[in-house]
């Protein structure tokens, strides 16, 4: 299990997850409309930004985990560049978790959302 490396589900709940990912048959879809869909202002080799990010105008919260092994930190911080080079007010925070944070670390995620929403 990759994708899950602090609380790991138990082997019920993980094929239960796996027979789930394996039923999405528009995941090929998904991957491509998110890179061809590219809100940045630059293009990502897929497609030309359309800008659409500068129409963002809440602040915006982004959690990573450390231990991701499908996005990296690098990605999620041009991601975070992208939206502090429109003026977009950004909190990023690092969680000690995985690709799923929501399993991983949910009580971090939530005293983080707790704390964005509170500031």
């Amino acid at each position: 299990m990759i994708i899950q490396i602090r609380n790991k589900p138990d082997e019920e709940r993980y094929e239960k997850y796996l027979e789930s990912a394996m039923d999405q048959r528009n995941i090929m879809d998904v991957a491509y409309a998110a890179n061809k869909f590219n809100i940045s202002t630059v293009s990502n080799g897929a497609g030309n930004g359309s800008g659409d990010i500068r129409r963002i105008i809440a602040p915006v919260l982004v959690l990573w985990g450390k231990n991701d092994v499908i996005t990296t930190e690098q990605m999620t911080l041009e991601i975070i560049n992208d939206m502090k080079g429109t003026g977009i007010d950004v909190t990023y925070s690092i969680l000690s978790a995985g690709h799923a944070v929501l399993i991983d670390n949910l009580e971090a995620v939530l005293m983080k959302i707790d704390k964005f929403l509170s500031s």
